[in-house]
């Protein structure tokens, strides 16, 4: 029962951690994937060289 207990936990562990991974790299993606569709951001030296 108490092996079990652990199992769980550990199990919703793994999943909370790859959900909060999940969540960042859309965060981190997002913005990308817009800025790469719209106009390029000032702030990136590429246009200007």
């Amino acid at each position: 029962m108490i092996s079990m207990v652990a199992d769980y936990q550990r199990g919703s562990l793994e999943v909370l951690a790859i959900g909060l991974l999940a969540a960042l790299v859309l965060v981190l993606a997002i913005p990308m994937l817009q800025d790469i569709s719209s106009t390029p951001d000032p702030m990136l030296p590429i246009e200007a060289e």
